[in-house]
């Protein structure tokens, strides 16, 4: 698992749950008039990462972002894909592009946060991590993943703060984590 904890679900959950829909088939345009929308482009782009069709995907993303700069959906999913890829390089710019053309983009926060975690540079996620329940308080993967980073930085009351946030927002099908979460607030000491 290249993504350690909280990595590899983040990433998944990031673009799925705050990505656009995914119908698991290349649809034909439905579009007005047949023009292809920056929506048809991320539609198709999700369906072929899905299947594992990256270059078609990376295709899709790139059309999405040309038709329209100011749509951060592409540059996140893309990064996504760059980052489930390891080329975290090309998707740590691409969030930060996604940041510069929309400073409210919770998700590339959020997948910035997973780089510099997988990276042993838990201050950097720390930040990322908090830039996104700070732009949106009820992001509750973002409290989940400063859980595990705040652990790491002895930033233990703070963890727990985050782990019943985490509690409070999470939907009944995150019971397993939410059950562990439930755990580390149990046995933390004072």
């Amino acid at each position: 698992m290249r993504y350690g904890t909280i990595g590899t679900v983040g990433v998944i959950l990031t673009v799925v749950l705050w990505g656009c829909a995914e119908t698991g088939q290349v649809t034909p345009v439905n579009s007005p008039g047949g023009k292809v929308t920056v929506g048809d482009h991320l539609e198709r782009g999700n369906s072929y990462a899905d299947r594992g069709m990256t270059r078609e995907a990376e295709a899709e993303y790139i059309a999405a972002i040309a038709q329209n700069r100011a749509d951060t959906r592409a540059y996140v999913n893309l990064a996504g894909l760059y980052i489930s890829e390891g080329r975290d390089e090309e998707a740590e710019n691409l969030l930060k592009r996604a940041i510069r053309v929309n400073p409210k983009e919770v998700r590339a926060y959020n997948l910035l946060g997973h780089i510099y975690y997988d990276r042993g540079s838990y201050n950097a996620a720390r930040y990322y991590y908090g830039k996104a329940v700070a732009v949106d308080p009820n992001f509750y993967e973002g409290h989940w993943n400063l859980v595990a980073t705040c652990f790491y930085l002895n930033r233990d009351d703070e963890a727990i703060e985050h782990c019943r946030r985490y509690v409070e927002l999470a939907p009944e099908s995150e019971a397993e984590t939410i059950r562990r979460a439930r755990a580390y607030i149990r046995g933390y000491r004072r």
